[in-house]
C-alpha cells in the first residue's frame, strides 16, 4: 500500500490506495473553498465561496488563488469577507484588482490583509460560506476561479 494514502471517504485512486476527504489531520495546508466561474461582471455584488470542511471546523486562512480568467481582467476589482456587503472580517482588502489575470492561464496569488493571518474562523459561525464581492465590474462578460487555502485547527 502506498504510504501517503489513507483507507477512508475516498475522493480518488492512487496506485492501491484512495486519498481521504475528510482529512483526519490538522495543520495541513488544503483546499478550504473553491468557487468556479465567478461573475466579475457585476458592480457590488457578494459570491459565495462554499467551504469544504466538516461542520464546526476552525481554520486559518494561508492564501488565496483567483486564475482561469474567461478574457482579459483590466478594470475588475474584489475583496473577500467573512460575510456579506463587504462585511465581517476583511480577507482580502476590497479594490484589490485582477488586472494581471489576462488569460485563463495566468494565476493571481491574492495578498491577504492583516486580519485574516490573525483571525480563527469557524466554519460554523460563518454559516458555511465565505465571499467574493465584486467592487468594480469588469464592463463585459468575464468569469474566474477563485480558491482558498488553509489550515484546520485541531
Amino acid at each position: 500500500m502506498n504510504p501517503n494514502t489513507y483507507q477512508g471517504n475516498a475522493i480518488g485512486c492512487a496506485r492501491e490506495g484512495l486519498f481521504v476527504q475528510d482529512a483526519p489531520v490538522s495543520g495541513v495546508v488544503r483546499l478550504l473553498g473553491v468557487v468556479l466561474g465567478a461573475n466579475v461582471n457585476q458592480t457590488n455584488t457578494d459570491i459565495a465561496i462554499p467551504l469544504l470542511l466538516l461542520p464546526g471546523a476552525n481554520f486559518i486562512i494561508d492564501y488565496i488563488d483567483i486564475n482561469n480568467a474567461s478574457i482579459s481582467l483590466t478594470t475588475a476589482t474584489f475583496g473577500v469577507f467573512s460575510a456579506v456587503s463587504a462585511g465581517g472580517v476583511t480577507i482580502v482588502t476590497a479594490a484589490a484588482v485582477l488586472s494581471t489575470l489576462t488569460s485563463a492561464t495566468v494565476n493571481l496569488p491574492v495578498s491577504l490583509a492583516a486580519t485574516a493571518n490573525t483571525t480563527v474562523f469557524n466554519q460554523t459561525t460563518l454559516a458555511n460560506n465565505l465571499y467574493f464581492r465584486v467592487g468594480t465590474a469588469q464592463g463585459a462578460a468575464a468569469t474566474c476561479d477563485v480558491y482558498v487555502w488553509g489550515r484546520v485547527l485541531p
